[in-house]
C-alpha cells in the first residue's frame, strides 16, 4: 500500500489471523490516513487487562503500518462474533470490527468505524421468489446487538471512557 500511495500512512491489515479462535470473524480492515494530517488523528488503545483503560495514541510514533503483515493488533481493534443462538448449529464467522478514531487532535470529533459481516442468503434471486428471507431476522438481530455494543461502549464518555 505505501509504495502505492506514498503520501499515506497504512494500518496494515487489521485482522485475526486464527482461524480457531472463538472470535474469528473473517473481516479485516485498512485504514489510511495522509502524512500530512497524521498530527490531527489518533487511534484508540482499547484496555488490554481488566481494570486498565483505554486512550487515544497519536499515530506520529507509527512511521508505518500497525502490522507490517497480517495479524490482529488487538490494543487498536476489536472483533465480536456474533452470538451462536443467531445462527443456530451450524458455524458461522459472522461478527464485526471495530475501530475508534479521534480526528483533529486532542478533544477532537470522535469516530467509531464498523465493518460488519452480516448473515446473508446464497442467492439474492432466490430470496426475492421465496419471499422474506429467512436470514432477515437474523440480520436484524445481528445489527441491533452491533448498535448496543456501541452504545454501550458510548456510556464511558465520548472516548470510550475505560470500556473494552
Amino acid at each position: 500500500v505505501e509504495a502505492a500511495l506514498p503520501d499515506h500512512w497504512s494500518s496494515g491489515m487489521m485482522v485475526r489471523t486464527d482461524t480457531a479462535e472463538d472470535g474469528f470473524t473473517a473481516l479485516g480492515s485498512i485504514y489510511l490516513v495522509r502524512r500530512s494530517a497524521m498530527q490531527l488523528v489518533r487511534l484508540w488503545r482499547w484496555k488490554e487487562a481488566e481494570g486498565a483503560t483505554g486512550a487515544f495514541e497519536s499515530l506520529r510514533a507509527a512511521d508505518g503500518p500497525l502490522v507490517p503483515q497480517p495479524g490482529l493488533p488487538s490494543r487498536h481493534c476489536r472483533h465480536e462474533r456474533f452470538p451462536r443462538h443467531l445462527y443456530g448449529s451450524t458455524w458461522s464467522r459472522k461478527g464485526y470490527l471495530l475501530t475508534r478514531w479521534q480526528l483533529g487532535g486532542g478533544g477532537g470529533a470522535v469516530l467509531d468505524l464498523v465493518n460488519v459481516h452480516n448473515f446473508h442468503d446464497e442467492s439474492n434471486l432466490a430470496a426475492l421468489a421465496a419471499g422474506a428471507s429467512t436470514y432477515a431476522s437474523c440480520r436484524q438481530q445481528a445489527l441491533s446487538l452491533v448498535t448496543a455494543a456501541l452504545l454501550g461502549l458510548r456510556g464511558g464518555g465520548a472516548a470510550g471512557g475505560g470500556a473494552a
